[in-house]
């Protein structure tokens, strides 16, 4: 979800590994409202291969919000 004010611009980077390969997303459109359909542009598809044992998946998320002197990044582990 996002607004048209530069102070919700963030940009995106997905990653999912395995010990063989990884699936990586790193632009996503914004969605102001989910209307059910998918963006137009790329988004992450991750074949069932991927998850762990237990069915779990991880997913590494790292958000970039741009700023005047740079960029800003916070990195997660779902």
């Amino acid at each position: 979800m996002a607004s048209d004010t530069a102070e919700y611009d963030f940009s995106c980077e997905l990653k999912v590994n395995t010990r063989e390969s990884s699936l990586r997303l790193t632009s996503a459109e914004k969605v102001k409202k989910w209307n059910g359909v998918h963006p137009r542009k790329a988004f992450l598809v991750v074949p069932d291969g991927f998850g762990t044992t237990d069915a779990r998946l991880r997913i590494n998320v790292c958000i970039y919000k741009s700023l005047s002197s740079g960029f800003s990044s916070s990195t997660g582990l779902f």
